[in-house]
Parts: C-alpha cells; sequence; structure tokens
C-alpha cells in the first residue's frame, strides 16, 4: 500500500512565506499603513487579496510577481526530498495543503522543476484577472471552529482520503508535514499508524509539546516525529520503503456453498495472502474493500439477518488495517 506525504508550503517546503515574500516585487518593498491596517485576525485570505490589488495598483505586472516567486529559498533538504518523492511515485503519493494561494504554489514548484512530484495542491484559488491584477478566492467553507475561515486543513485531508478509498485506494500510512498553527487540526485526525512531522522550534512543534504536556501522550493518535531539514524526513520516507512489507490472511474465499453464497474456509486450508506492498494487485484491493463494508455493514446490524452466521463471523475477521476512515 502506499504512503500519503501531505505537506504545508510555507516554512515547510519553503523556508520563507510567499505572502511577505511577494512584497519585494514592489519598488519599495514595503507597503503602506492604509493597506497593513486593514488586516483582521483569521482573515489573512481577504487581507491578501487587498495586497495583491495594490501591487496590481503600482503597475507591477504578474510576471515579474512571477519572477519574484521564483527566488524563494527552499527549506533545507526538501528539493532531494521532493526528487525522492517524484521518482518513486509508485510508492509515495503526495499533496500540498497550504493557506497560501495556488498560483504561488505552482509557479515556485514549476521554477525549480519539482510540479510532477505533487500530486493535488489544495490551496487559495487565485487567477489573473483582465486588468491583469491577481484575485484570490477562499478554498472552501467550512464549520471548524479551530481553523481560518478559509480553509480548514482536517476538512480538505479527510475529503481527499475519503475520496481516494471510494476510488479504491487505501495508504498504509500518512506522513504530515507542516510547521504552522493550522497543521494542528489535521494532525490530531491522524491515526497511529501514520505520523504527524512538525518543523522544530515552530509553532506546531510548540502546541504538541503542550497538548502532550497538557493532556498525555494520548492527546494524539499519530507518532510525533518533529525535523529540521528535509534530509530528516528523506530518510523517514526511505525508511518506511525499506522495511519488510506486512502480511495479512483475508479470511474469505470465492467459492460457494450449497446456499449459492460464499464460503468461508478454515484456518488450516489454502488462503489468500494479501502482502502489503506497492505491488499490491488491484483486484486483490477490490476484494479486501468488498470485505470492508459488508464488515463495517454487518457490524451497524443493518443487514445482518441477511447472511450465515458463520460468514458474519468470517467478515468480521476482516484484517484491521482495512478499517481505516477517516469520517469514523
Amino acid at each position: 500500500m502506499k504512503i500519503l506525504m501531505v505537506f504545508d508550503f510555507d516554512h515547510t517546503v519553503v523556508d520563507e512565506n510567499c505572502d511577505i515574500w511577494v512584497i519585494k516585487c514592489l519598488p519599495t518593498q514595503t507597503l503602506p499603513d492604509s493597506v497593513e491596517s486593514t488586516y483582521r485576525r483569521g482573515q489573512w485570505t481577504e487581507y491578501m487579496g487587498r495586497v495583491m490589488a495594490y501591487i496590481g495598483d503600482q503597475g507591477v505586472a504578474p510576471d515579474r510577481v512571477r519572477s519574484i516567486m521564483e527566488t524563494i529559498p527552499f527549506t533545507p533538504g526538501m528539493p532531494e526530498l521532493l526528487t525522492f518523492v517524484s521518482e518513486n511515485k509508485s510508492t509515495v503519493d503526495c499533496i500540498i495543503v497550504s493557506d497560501a494561494n495556488t498560483m504561488f504554489i505552482e509557479w515556485v514548484l514549476q521554477g525549480v522543476g519539482l510540479r510532477e512530484a505533487v500530486d493535488q495542491v489544495y490551496s487559495n484559488p487565485a487567477s489573473i484577472s483582465e486588468s491583469g491584477c491577481m484575485e484570490l478566492r477562499p478554498h472552501h467553507s467550512h464549520q471548524c471552529a479551530k481553523c481560518p475561515v478559509n480553509m480548514c486543513k482536517k476538512k480538505v485531508l479527510e475529503t481527499y482520503l475519503s475520496e481516494k478509498a471510494d476510488g479504491g485506494e487505501v495508504y498504509g500510512r500518512v506522513l504530515y508535514v507542516g510547521d504552522g498553527g493550522n497543521d494542528l487540526c489535521p494532525a490530531l485526525c491522524l491515526s497511529e499508524r501514520d505520523a504527524v512531522m512538525p518543523r522544530k522550534g515552530y509553532t506546531l512543534d510548540k502546541m504538541l509539546t503542550r497538548l502532550r504536556d497538557e493532556e498525555g501522550k494520548g492527546s494524539i493518535s499519530a507518532k510525533v516525529i518533529p525535523w529540521s531539514s528535509g534530509a530528516e524526513i528523506l530518510q523517514e520516507l526511505r525508511d518506511m520503503n525499506l522495511k519488510k512489507p506486512l502480511s495479512e490472511e483475508v479470511l474469505f474465499s470465492h467459492e460457494e456453498d450449497g446456499r449459492g453464497g460464499p464460503q468461508p474456509r478454515e484456518k488450516t486450508s489454502s488462503v489468500h495472502v494479501v502482502a502489503l506492498n506497492p505491488n499490491l494487485h488491484s483486484e486483490m484491493i477490490q476484494i479486501c474493500l468488498i470485505q470492508h463494508r459488508l464488515r463495517k455493514a454487518i457490524k451497524a446490524s443493518k443487514c445482518s439477518k441477511l447472511y450465515p452466521r458463520r460468514l458474519r463471523k468470517q467478515a468480521l475477521m476482516v484484517p484491521r488495517w482495512l478499517s481505516y476512515d477517516p469520517h469514523d
């Protein structure tokens, strides 16, 4: 099964804040008080819309903005990490979930030839208007009281995992890499086999430390692995790829019993063995997902009377690694 890498962008993939870096495209490299004073807590994207409008009003062309964004420095080790991801797409998927904007992120990644490493970019949509100014829109609406009004990263991650599962893709592990306060919400929804990787000394690292001190280690299910450079994350990813694949018995066969239904096998007889590795056949995945859905339905007592007792017992023994549902 694949690993999913989830990256924040500012102060994670790149070593600066894109929304601050863009000010360098102005002749004075500063904003007037009339713009800076309009910021309101939790309304950063709306504020950046006014910043980009001001930049456009000063006659700064989009090409100039792009050229400045392409000079933003990467966090040490991140180019090598993303290069590794791009070379191992059969085992690693990668998405970016950021409160910056889609255009800045695309420009930066394209500028260094690393766009192919990232499967999806989830950020505030940006576009160039007919007048030549960049316009920003909130990524989505949500009801999470912990997150900025324009984006809840937990909702983004849960929706992504749910859609992938519906398409037959279940990840063996999720590695969430971030630095900021808005990365805590998605970190708390990870499972015990996942990992949250906060940048050392940054807000997320401090918040996780405080959370563990106040509520104990059980306050977060995922393993916490702090990092200082992309090289540490790369080593962790390599170690995961090199680990010996696990095996699980799928206690279910496709033979039929006398009633025309599936016939469970005894554990001592021949069974299907599914290896949890990158080359797992899609047919096996589909079989396991069908069993997973059957197990959930039976467990919820929605259709228990429709299945023989032995089948109900076997269905409930589907490997536990299949039971992950971000909405549970």
